[in-house]
């Protein structure tokens, strides 16, 4: 099911510094449906993505000792990330209402009109 949605919606952020979730969406959509086992030097982004207490279930070691990744577990990560962007506006769905652009929620005229939109929200 995942893949699906991945399928049909489209992230985007005005910030480049989430663009690390982004690349774990569009690293998910790549690689979904692949039977194979994920290493970490498979370029599977893991920081910003996966919490430093969650790491050891989503890298685990497999009966040789090498590291693997847990697609599941990673998957949780990413979806949970996710979440935590789109709710604070720093990760946008293009079409969305919701969750759209937050620049579309300024006026037009905001960069001329700053001051007197910072005024009207303190209720002066």
């Amino acid at each position: 099911m995942l893949p699906a949605v991945l399928g049909v919606l489209e992230f985007r952020s005005n910030n480049p510094v989430h663009r690390l979730v982004l690349d774990a969406v569009d690293w998910l959509r790549r690689t979904s449906g692949s039977r194979r086992v994920l290493r970490p030097e498979d370029g599977v982004p893991l920081d910003g993505v996966v919490p430093p207490k969650w790491r050891d279930l989503v890298v685990e070691k497999d009966d040789d000792g090498r590291p693997r990744i847990n697609r599941i577990n990673y998957e949780i990560c990413v979806l949970i990330a996710l979440r935590e962007r789109l709710r604070c506006k720093e990760i946008l769905v293009v079409g969305a209402d919701r969750y759209r652009n937050p620049d579309d929620d300024l006026p037009r005229d905001f960069e001329t009109r700053r001051a007197d939109c910072y005024l009207l929200r303190q209720g002066r």
